[in-house]
């Protein structure tokens, strides 16, 4: 049995979606709390970047902020690629587990997809903390209150929990992606089209300030073998993607061009 730790806050969004994931998974779990290979435990904390636990897989349902409050439903492993923005250690990213990301992906772009909500469910690139020693995947509602507090959103994003639990998909392949901007479209398409899996993925803005050691931990900080590289071509510069080409050789591992 393996343990998903499922971390929330008490406000919203994050409080809205733990409220319609204890209601889905109610009707899912066995009991002794588990669904699947599953056992579900829960934690409540003030901050969803600053706070320790270990588990399996956790879980964080969490608020999506940005400037220009871009209404957006997504996924994304924390860390810091460069020094740290808001928690968690500079130049160090966490574990992921990109089988339990892929599944939860697909489970829920396809429910957001069938319910029209009038927005895309999308990747994130690894972005602030916190750090911890779990393989850990961040599930948000952004960008402003207006999307926050929307029953809507977070009883569609609940859906999709149980449903990744309980299946037996994997992917083609597992990448680290390179490159392009904070929402990863190319990406969002290869897992869509193509059924990639990402253990990490680096924004085109990291590579100026990362180390080699950064792009190495995005291989090996991954619960599964990393099958090669896949670069967003176009949204790299000449001299990024030779840096990338020159590890992918010591590495031994092939690149696939976005």
């Amino acid at each position: 049995m393996r343990e998903l730790l499922i971390v929330h806050t008490d406000r919203a969004p994050s409080s809205l979606m733990a409220k319609h994931l204890k209601a889905e998974l109610s009707s899912h779990l066995s009991p002794m709390g588990s669904i699947g290979e599953w056992h579900i435990s829960w934690k409540l904390v003030e901050h969803q970047v600053k706070w320790e636990a270990e588990a399996d897989q956790i879980l964080v349902l969490s608020p999506h902020k940005s400037k220009e409050n871009i209404p957006l439903l997504s996924l994304h492993v924390p860390g810091n690629p460069c020094e740290p923005w808001v928690s968690g250690k500079g130049f160090t990213l966490n574990m992921s587990d990109p089988i339990f990301s892929y599944r939860l992906f697909m489970a829920a772009y396809e429910l957001v997809e069938e319910a029209k909500l009038g927005l895309d469910f999308s990747y994130e690139v690894d972005h602030h903390g916190p750090t911890i020693n779990s393989p850990v995947v961040f599930y948000e509602i952004g960008s402003d209150e207006s999307m926050w507090n929307r029953e809507d959103l977070a009883e569609v994003l609940a859906k999709a929990v149980p449903l990744a639990l309980r299946s037996e998909a994997k992917p083609e392949s597992v990448f680290v992606g390179f490159g392009g901007g904070h929402y990863a479209p190319k990406f969002v398409k290869a897992t869509v089209e193509r059924g990639w899996a990402f253990s990490h993925i680096l924004a085109k803005y990291a590579m100026d300030c990362t180390t080699d050691d950064v792009l190495k931990q995005a291989v090996e900080k991954s619960t599964v073998k990393v099958d090669g590289f896949a670069l967003d071509w176009k949204g790299l510069r000449g001299p990024q993607r030779q840096r990338i080409k020159a590890l992918a050789e010591e590495l031994d591992l092939p690149i696939e061009r976005l």
